[in-house]
């Protein structure tokens, strides 16, 4: 399960937008299919302080962030976070967990301003 959590670290709300790349991963035999690519999440309010998050599951409910359009496929790719204005100051972290057979992972990546 893999998540994008985004916070507002500025002085005004704003909204965000959470952008996939293209699917990289391939099909493999005995694995879910790929997914195709998956559909933005567009105009997200975010107060000042706030944070979202983003859980690319399909294994729970949208209002706690779970999203079903990753629930039957595999996603391998990039995101891109944008805030409404360029003024606007947003963070973000991805967090990665693999869970199986007692060789549990956690992968935990920063983001950065393009």
């Amino acid at each position: 399960i893999s998540s994008v959590q985004v916070q507002n670290v500025g002085s005004t709300a704003t909204t965000v937008t959470l952008t996939y790349a293209p699917n990289t991963v391939g099909q493999d035999p005995g694995a879910a299919a790929p997914c195709p690519t998956p559909t933005a999440k567009t105009n997200i309010p975010l107060a000042v302080g706030a944070s979202i998050t983003f859980l690319q599951s399909g294994a729970g409910s949208a209002a706690d962030g779970f999203d079903a359009q990753f629930a039957t496929c595999r996603y391998v790719g990039s995101a891109t976070v944008t805030a409404a204005n360029t003024s606007d100051k947003i963070v973000a972290i991805v967090n990665q967990v693999i869970l199986g057979g007692g060789n549990d992972s956690l992968f935990t990546y920063n983001s950065f301003n393009q």
